[in-house]
């Protein structure tokens, strides 16, 4: 049994460890102890997304909190929802089986559930999808950060793969982890324009050639999407369609300050806005637009 409420992995690597809940005796550690989410009974497929929230809540409570702390996040739910909806959003039990749609559409009602994806888009009308809080969190996690315990009904090969790779992450705000963020469809890298460290600069994407310019690490504490030209990404507080994005001091103020929500970058005091590449070719200008799940608002790690 481990000497202290909260063990390394060396100690308990290929031990059984009992979680206590009973009065008598100590046989392991206290699940009293534990700092958990463990929001179980939706009364209706509605309350998927509070569920949801209440998930990320939590893993951003794990990312900022306390080490000496045992975190423990319960992806799962069931009463008035089935576990398997609560898991994948899908319309059945089936892997391929489709999502259920949430009776909204956009841009009607583009403030509602902002993390949930916009499918089956004709006209720029949108459907607003379920979506289960395996593959939310999965997306949410895959930019690195800190989770504690993940309790998951049907775990898929991606969350669980994520989970893992967060132990080898070290903090994006290390100078040696500062790395290229690339447009979703291009490839292309997002590139402080003429590399230039002068506050207001644009950004637009370039081809990838390694440059200070073209590195970037976020810190999820502040919000900083900082450059490694020693600049932040900044909104200059604008938050609507056709926004600038520049660098700028990293000054504590709500225009450089932006959240990982999937793949999307999104302004933190209005999620609905979201960091959009307006076009395709090198020297594309990159501003900010209303989030729509579209590939030019998807961003990606690379060297």
């Amino acid at each position: 049994m481990p000497t202290n409420s909260n063990p390394t992995l060396d100690e308990i690597r290929g031990k059984f460890v009992i979680l206590q809940e009973f009065s008598g005796g100590n046989y392991g550690l206290s699940y009293g102890y534990i700092d958990k989410q463990d929001d179980y009974q939706m009364s209706t497929n509605w309350d998927l997304y509070d569920k949801w929230t209440s998930i990320k809540n939590h893993i951003n409570k794990a990312q900022n909190g306390n080490r000496n702390t045992i975190y423990m996040n319960y992806l799962s739910a069931a009463v008035g929802s089935m576990p398997y909806f609560v898991a994948s959003g899908h319309s059945s039990n089936g892997t391929s089986a489709p999502r259920l749609a949430t009776g909204l559409t956009t841009p009607g009602w583009n403030s509602s559930y902002p993390d949930f994806p916009r499918v089956s888009c004709f006209i720029g009308i949108c459907t607003i999808a379920f979506e289960g809080t395996n593959t939310l969190t999965a997306d949410y996690i895959a930019n690195g950060g800190f989770t504690g315990m993940v309790m998951a009904d049907f775990p898929g090969k991606r969350l669980i793969e994520n989970i893992i790779k967060l132990n080898d992450l070290k903090p994006l705000h290390l100078e040696q982890e500062y790395r290229e963020l690339k447009d979703g469809r291009t490839g292309l890298c997002l590139d402080v324009s003429g590399g230039s460290s002068a506050n207001g600069t644009n950004v637009a994407l370039w081809t990838c050639h390694g440059g200070q310019n073209q590195k970037w690490a976020y810190d999820a504490s502040t919000g900083f999407m900082r450059s490694a030209l020693g600049k932040c990404l900044d909104n200059r507080g604008q938050a609507y369609n056709g926004g600038e994005i520049v660098i700028w001091d990293c000054v504590n103020s709500n225009n450089p300050k932006f959240d990982w929500v999937g793949t999307s970058l999104r302004n933190r005091h209005n999620n609905n806005i979201a960091v959009d590449a307006y076009g395709t070719g090198a020297g594309s200008q990159v501003g900010q637009w209303s989030y729509h799940g579209g590939a030019n608002q998807q961003w990606h790690w690379g060297n």
